[in-house]
């Protein structure tokens, strides 16, 4: 669900004078006017605040009344001014988020502007997605000396070069990715106590969905260290001894059975949710009249193999697609 949905589910919807508090300084009622919109002088973010009065939260917020109002022009036009300032806000905006247009275009039947929106979209905004904007990294091949060089103050008060990773929890990673949670790694290798970072983690990942994050780490003389990773509240040091036997352990496949089933069955259901959705937006592009109103519709008739489900997938079939 993006943020823009959890936010509607969490607050109710305003009354006709909160609506207009903010809506009023706008002129909704053409396209260039919307196009207009400036981006704003985003106060700081305090961390426990809404983004309810901002103005890409209501140019969302318009879209959706456009859209029940059959303004398509004017919806399409609010979520693509929205786009434009979800990079400058002072609050973080997910993939699908920026998407809602996307799905708009395909709601209204205009599959190949949607096409066109959504490479448009991954090319201009993909690095700005909370997904990706909280990775610590993007594609960088050098991401680790710009971590460095952005948390010098922690490194260059000791001459230190540490790293600590973590991962969170261990089942939502792979078989290659798990060997390298939970160590201290020397990135230059200054510090031969330690192992130096492999070239592999350069980029500060391997998989992005896996869950490896770094974080600067000081080492200090004597018993002074603690050492407790996330993933195992069972796992504690803190003698410096036993923390540089540990991080220098194998590079193995620590998982469980339980953990890998958990990561291989999330996998799955990833698959299965890209595959669903491919199938849905081929039903309402080429069979619009018999296909569901809604994803969740779509899914749900399909898990139960209804029988209005059976004779849409005969129906695709029969139209040169198949449906597994």
């Amino acid at each position: 669900m993006s943020i823009f949905n959890k936010l509607n589910s969490i607050f109710f919807s305003p009354t006709p004078s909160e609506k207009n508090s903010k809506s009023s300084e706008y002129n909704w009622t053409n396209i260039e006017d919307i196009q207009s919109i400036e981006i704003p002088c985003y106060p700081t973010n305090p961390g426990v605040a809404s983004p309810v009065n901002n103005i890409e939260y209501i140019l969302h917020r318009k879209a959706t009344e456009f859209k029940k109002e059959k303004k398509e022009d004017l919806a399409i036009a609010c979520l693509k001014k929205a786009n434009e300032l979800f990079p400058y806000s002072n609050f973080s905006w997910g993939k699908k988020d920026y998407m809602r247009v996307v799905e708009f275009l395909k709601d209204f039947g205009r599959f190949d502007e949607a096409r066109k929106e959504e490479k448009r979209i991954l090319e201009l905004y993909s690095k700005y997605f909370s997904e990706n904007k909280f990775h610590q990294n993007s594609t960088d091949e050098n991401a680790i000396d710009t971590f460095i060089e952005t948390n010098k103050k922690v490194f260059y008060s000791d001459g230190s070069d540490l790293v600590s990773t973590e991962l969170t929890p261990r089942a939502c990673t792979c078989e290659i990715c798990s060997c390298y949670r939970g160590r201290i790694f020397s990135v230059y290798g200054k510090d031969t106590r330690f192992p130096k970072l492999p070239d592999i983690l350069r980029k500060m990942y391997i998989h992005k969905d896996c869950m490896l994050r770094f974080s600067p780490i000081i080492f200090f003389n004597g018993d002074r260290n603690n050492f407790n990773p996330s993933y195992d509240s069972s796992i504690s040091f803190t003698s410096s001894t036993e923390i540089i036997k540990y991080v220098n352990r194998p590079f193995i496949d620590e998982r469980t059975e339980d953990e890998k089933k958990i990561f291989i069955e999330k996998k799955l259901r990833e698959h299965a949710e890209i595959q669903d959705r491919q199938d849905y937006d081929w039903l309402r592009e080429h069979l619009p009249e018999q296909a569901p109103k809604s994803f969740g519709g779509y899914r749900k008739m399909k898990n139960a193999n209804s029988p209005n489900y059976i004779k849409l997938k005969d129906l695709a079939s029969e139209n040169g697609y198949t449906i597994n």
